[in-house]
């Protein structure tokens, strides 16, 4: 297998290359079915960040931010057969450099909270969401905690 040094971080977004990112979605359970709402996604973002072994892609994050006062990450994913190589990490490193004094904001999946709390991101005590209705009720909202 490939030695990190040998993985190529590249910036931007190419419409060419999201049947990759979406195989790679769909390897993990960041499940993604709408490729024309991926590309119109990321085509929005104003920094996207990708890790590329010679031609393949093997992880991709973005980043919606206004460069002065705050960003948000979104959509970090890393290939299941490149994972725990430091490649997530990488992606996350790629993204803040582009907006290192903002304050930075992501929703985690289940079970990568950790990972996320060693880049130095710390659990927020007010933040909340306010999702469409047509994304049902996920499992991401508590739904029955009040303001006190």
């Amino acid at each position: 297998m490939a030695e990190i040094e040998q993985f190529e971080v590249r910036y931007g977004y190419d419409a060419s290359w999201i049947a990759k990112a979406i195989e790679i979605y769909n390897k993990t359970e960041m499940k993604r079915s709408d490729s024309e709402k991926v590309d119109r996604a990321f085509s929005n973002s104003q920094v996207v960040a990708s890790v590329w072994f010679q031609e393949r892609l093997i992880a991709v994050g973005r980043m919606i931010t206004d460069f002065e006062m705050y960003s948000s990450i979104y959509d970090v994913v890393v290939d299941t057969d490149f994972q725990k190589k430091g490649l997530g990490q990488k992606i996350m490193q790629a993204l803040i450099e582009k907006a290192p004094k903002t304050c930075i904001y992501l929703t985690s999946t289940f079970g990568n909270e950790a990972f996320y709390h060693k880049q130095g991101f710390r659990f927020h005590k007010s933040a909340m969401a306010l999702y469409p209705e047509s994304f049902g009720r996920t499992p991401y909202l508590d739904w029955d905690r009040l303001p006190e």
